[in-house]
């Protein structure tokens, strides 16, 4: 399991589900089991759109942190405002962006699906491959987010 609050994996946290008829995994280490998984479905969110959403989450951790200390942004809380947001546009560049071109974009190559994504979430297309659409029939899913793409 990984805590964006904490920043950091939580080693002795372990989720087990058990009878699943779906178990959908997200996040960039999927394209290490590749061979493992049915289907490998991209969404696809233009990096203007991706970076607004890091800045709206980045703000909502930062109000977190002001009531729970342990959180990682409580060290930030001293920071000005201005001295915030520049920090954030540097993590923004120099990790997530960069995580982006060399960790997420390539696994795009590799899908069997591209879904793109609207700024309010929605899929506005679904390039197929040539496997059918049935996998996605409504059923009960299991969900485990091992890594919430930033």
């Amino acid at each position: 399991m990984y805590s964006h609050q904490l920043f950091d994996v939580l080693p002795d946290e372990v989720v087990v589900y058990e009878n699943c008829k779906r178990l959908i995994l997200e996040g960039v280490g999927i394209g290490l089991v590749r061979d493992l998984v049915d289907k490998l479905i991209f969404l696809d969110v233009d990096l203007q759109i991706a970076y607004e959403w890091y800045k709206l989450r980045y703000e909502k951790m930062m109000e977190r942190a002001r009531n729970d200390s342990s959180s990682y942004f409580a060290q930030f809380l001293s920071l000005s405002p201005d001295e915030i947001q520049k920090f954030a546009r540097e993590v923004w560049i120099n990790v997530n962006e960069r995580n982006y071109f060399e960790n997420v974009l390539p696994l795009k190559a590799y899908a069997d699906e591209i879904w793109t994504i609207s700024n309010e979430h929605v899929v506005l297309n679904k390039a197929m491959s040539s496997t059918t659409d049935e996998f996605f029939r409504p059923v009960y899913a299991c969900v485990e987010l091992i890594l919430e793409v930033s």
